[in-house]
């Protein structure tokens, strides 16, 4: 009976090691998918700061103050970013540093 008993113990304690490993495997590979969005984000983030600063402001009439052609100026900036955005996350992608973890 006691080989019985320490066998099954052998085999809840291998269990459990098992399930530590893929728990430990599975909050590594989350932390490194946050670690690569967070990576692109964050000079996105830094670009979209400028809007908010008293910069000089691209195609901006100089004799009349706050008057644009049109949205194009805005769409631009904002085009560029979304494009440079979705190409990194294209590339990141296709390298498999994000997947879908099926």
């Amino acid at each position: 009976c006691e080989m019985v008993l320490s066998r099954a113990h052998a085999n809840y304690s291998g269990q459990l090691a098992l399930r530590a490993n893929r728990i430990a495997h599975d909050v590594g590979v989350f932390s490194s998918r946050w670690l690569v969005l967070m990576g692109l984000m964050l000079p996105l983030q830094v670009a979209t700061m400028a809007f908010g600063q008293n910069i000089r402001v691209p195609w901006k009439h100089s004799d009349e103050p706050l008057r644009f052609d049109s949205d194009a100026p805005w769409l631009g900036i904002m085009g560029a970013i979304l494009l440079t955005f979705a190409a990194c996350l294209a590339l990141a992608w296709s390298r498999s540093y994000l997947s879908l973890g099926i």
